[in-house]
């Protein structure tokens, strides 16, 4: 790779004086852009014999707005038993929170998840899909993302869906107990 990066960097030498600044630049540029993916090849083989156990795995739960004051936000429960919270709107307190869990909090809350099938679930129960049923509007949606070993399952739950698995909405509460997502939230 050095040996290739050499020659480009002779070629483009012999180019400068008649080529002009541009050129020079560009000449300037071509080595490291040709070893940028044998570096980032490096730092990825590197840094992953070290990840935290735990970390190949998540949780995050977003839910969104409705014709109302409906907490918006997003929850992360990361394997390692990281929590982070954003808060949108209609909450105690906008903006990011991270705290901090036990591993057997998240186990649980893995474990739930597997009780429920839900990687069995549709992908989709909202206005116009099959899995809906009746449909009510000016509520939120929630989804839900379950993350293994880099394998993502996502459900998108319209809580205007009649037909939707009470299950998920019990998962939406899961998921904030665990999280603890009350004292950023407020209320009751």
């Amino acid at each position: 790779m050095i040996r290739v990066t050499k020659v480009l960097v002779r070629r483009a030498a012999s180019w400068l004086p008649e080529r002009g600044l541009r050129t020079a630049r560009l000449a300037m540029l071509l080595p490291a852009a040709v070893m940028l993916p044998q570096c980032r090849a490096a730092r990825d083989t590197a840094t992953s014999s070290v990840t935290p156990e735990g970390s190949d795995r998540s949780i995050t739960m977003e839910r969104g707005p409705c014709y109302g004051t409906c907490p918006v936000y997003t929850v992360r429960v990361g394997g390692d038993g990281e929590i982070r919270f954003r808060g949108t709107a209609n909450v105690a307190q906008a903006g990011e929170r991270v705290a901090r869990i036990p591993r057997a909090r998240v186990d649980s809350l893995f474990r739930y998840v597997d009780s429920i099938s839900f990687d069995r679930l549709d992908g989709s129960y909202t206005y116009g899909t099959n899995a809906c049923g009746a449909y009510v509007t000016d509520l939120p949606t929630v989804v839900v993302a379950v993350v293994r070993s880099g394998v993502a399952k996502r459900v998108r739950h319209d809580y205007g869906c009649e037909a939707a698995p009470r299950t998920l909405r019990e998962l939406h509460r899961h998921i904030d107990q665990t999280a603890e997502t009350q004292q950023w939230i407020g209320g009751p």
